[in-house]
């Protein structure tokens, strides 16, 4: 079985489901002996499990039907046929079905990004959401291990991946774990101030890369700030008003661009 630098990254790869068949045998035996490491293990299934739940995908039948619909529409419909299949194809990018029925053309393009930003958004802040609120695990992997968090979450989403400094604005960094975001991966980033408040930096490569200005969102109490720069996207999320956490982003943006 190849090493991974701590157990934490090895009881991860179990629970994504990255391990060969000999090596999760090889953790089931390891576990079964070690009562914290099954539990440990348990709440990583139990993360996975919920992640699913939130994020579901649409079935592939489901898309087949509604594209086969609207294939069938009438020549004065046609307008209307071309958008409704331009927009399963954002939903088949964002859950990794890959349709590829959407138009190339630079309209097309923005309409993907924005669909992209406000559906990352949304996941950031189910995201913050139900990992904020943790005591005991609010992170995947703890600040102490930085080095190892950012070269695990760079591999894993393939490109460098760097957690910015908010520790001019009160808040610092805590930990970071990795997320779904469809069939993409992304990384979660949180910080903490001396109160124990918290923000989230959510990031993951583009599928439509382009740079886009600040795009906000609630839900709740949650305020959400979302770009594109270039390759990536990002939305930072808190319960912060709005123009505080424009000014952080504005500090996040500074230092990522």
């Amino acid at each position: 079985m190849s090493s991974p630098k701590s157990t934490q990254e090895l009881l991860s790869a179990y629970a994504d489901g990255q391990l060969s068949n000999e090596d999760a045998k090889r953790v089931d035996e390891i576990v079964s002996k070690d009562p914290a490491l099954r539990e440990e293990l348990n709440r990583l299934l139990r993360q996975n499990q919920m992640l699913k739940d939130a994020f579901p995908a649409p079935s592939r039948d489901r898309l087949n039907k509604l594209v086969a619909d609207a294939k069938q529409g009438r020549s004065r419909h046609r307008p209307m046929i071309t958008n409704v299949a331009a927009s399963l194809a954002l939903i088949a990018a964002g859950t990794g079905l890959g349709y590829g029925l959407a138009s190339k053309g630079p309209m097309s393009e923005v309409h993907a990004l924005r669909s992209e930003i406000e559906r990352l958004s949304q996941s950031a802040m189910a995201a913050h959401a139900l990992y904020s609120v943790e005591v005991v695990h609010p992170v995947e992997v703890s600040v102490r291990e930085k080095d190892h968090l950012l070269g695990w979450l760079s591999n894993r989403l393939g490109a460098p991946v760097e957690a910015p400094n908010l520790s001019e604005e009160g808040y610092n960094l805590i930990g970071g774990r990795l997320l779904p975001f469809g069939a993409q991966p992304a990384a979660q980033f949180m910080y903490e101030d001396a109160s124990g408040h918290r923000l989230t930096f959510f990031a993951t490569v583009s599928a439509n890369p382009r740079s886009s200005s600040f795009r906000f969102g609630s839900d709740g109490d949650l305020e959400s700030v979302s770009w594109g720069d270039k390759s990536w996207n990002y939305t930072l999320v808190g319960d912060l008003d709005r123009e505080a956490l424009k000014h952080i982003a504005l500090k996040l943006h500074g230092q990522i661009t």
